[in-house]
C-alpha cells in the first residue's frame, strides 16, 4: 500500500457532490484500518481484490461454474449459489459472467492512469470550485501515490485542488506526506467515547482523536465530518462529549452531521459478508 506507482481502487465516482465543496470526482480506496459495523462501502474494507454476486442479475448460464476450480459455484436450477468461504479471488468467474453478477472489486492504478480518467472535467471543477476528492477505505493508507497523483494533476491544471477524506486511524508519517498537496481534510470522528468506539469500529479512537490536534496545529483546512449512528453516537452523552471535544477547535470550517442509512446492505450479501447493523 505504500507503492507510488499503483494503488487498489474500487471506484472513480464522478460528478460527486457530497464530498467536499464544489462538483468532484472522488477516488475510492480499498482497505481501511477500521471495522465500522454501519460501513457504506464494505467492498472497500479488506485490501486486494474480491469477487462479489449479486444474484439478482444471474441468468443461470452456469459458465462460472466451468471454469471455477474452487468448487465455490453451484446450481438451484434457477441461478448460481456462491460460496465465498471457498472463495479464492482468482476472477475467472468474472471473467467469463455475461451479465456481471460476478464481479471482481478492485484494480490497481497508476497515477497518470486516474488523472486521465479526472483531467477531461477540470472545466467542471473549475466552474464550481470542486477538484478532486480521495476516500475509502482509508486513503492515507496510500499517501505516496496520492502524494504523487496530486503533483502530476498539478503539472498541468495549476488549480488543482485535493480533498482527502480520512478517518485518522493511520500514522502520522502518512498524514505529513501529503499535507502540503491537499487543500481539504475531511474528517471523520465517529464515537468519541474510546470503549464504544472500539466496540463499534473493532480499535480505539486515540490515534484518531491525537492525529486531529496535529492536523489542526499545522493550520489545514478542515471539515469534519459524523456519521450519526441511531442508538450509538446520537445519544446525549455523545453529542455532549463531541461538543465538548471540538469547542476547542474553532477554526474548524463547518461540522457535517451524515444522517444513518442501509443504503449499502445489498453490498454485504452481494459479497457474503453480514450486515451488523439489523
Amino acid at each position: 500500500m505504500e507503492d507510488s506507482k499503483k494503488a487498489l481502487i474500487s471506484n472513480i465516482q464522478k460528478f460527486s457532490l457530497d464530498d467536499g465543496p464544489g462538483i468532484r470526482t472522488t477516488v475510492f480506496f480499498k482497505g481501511c484500518t477500521l471495522r465500522c459495523r454501519w460501513c457504506h462501502n464494505p467492498e472497500n474494507i479488506m485490501t486486494g481484490r474480491q469477487i462479489w454476486y449479486r444474484r439478482a442479475r444471474c441468468i443461470g448460464c452456469k459458465s462460472c461454474i466451468e471454469v471455477c476450480g474452487q468448487n465455490t459455484l453451484t446450481f438451484d436450477g434457477g441461478k448460481i449459489l456462491w460460496n465465498p468461504s471457498n472463495c479464492v479471488n482468482c476472477g475467472r468467474c468474472a471473467g467469463v459472467c455475461p451479465t456481471g453478477a460476478m464481479e471482481v472489486v478492485g484494480g490497481f492504478y497508476e497515477p497518470d492512469k486516474v488523472w486521465e480518467k479526472v483531467k477531461a472535467d477540470v472545466s467542471y471543477f473549475e466552474r464550481s470550485g470542486g477538484g478532486v476528492t480521495v476516500s475509502g477505505g482509508e486513503p492515507l493508507l496510500y499517501a505516496r501515490w496520492i502524494r504523487e497523483f496530486a503533483r502530476r494533476a498539478k503539472e498541468e491544471w495549476s488549480g488543482f485542488h485535493l480533498a482527502v477524506d480520512t478517518a485518522g486511524n493511520v500514522p502520522w508519517t502518512q498524514f505529513e506526506m501529503i499535507l502540503e498537496d491537499t487543500g481539504l481534510f475531511l474528517y471523520d470522528i465517529k464515537i468519541i467515547d474510546e470503549k464504544l468506539h472500539q466496540e463499534m469500529t473493532g480499535c480505539g479512537n486515540e490515534l484518531i482523536l491525537e492525529n486531529f490536534r496535529n492536523l489542526y496545529r499545522t493550520g489545514a483546512r478542515i471539515w469534519v465530518r459524523v456519521p450519526l449512528i441511531p442508538g450509538v453516537n446520537d445519544t446525549e452523552q455523545e453529542t455532549q462529549a463531541r461538543e465538548k471535544f471540538l469547542k476547542d477547535y474553532g477554526r474548524v470550517e463547518q461540522i457535517e452531521l451524515l444522517p444513518y442509512h442501509t443504503y449499502g446492505a445489498a453490498k454485504y450479501a452481494a459479497l457474503g459478508w453480514r450486515y451488523n447493523m439489523t
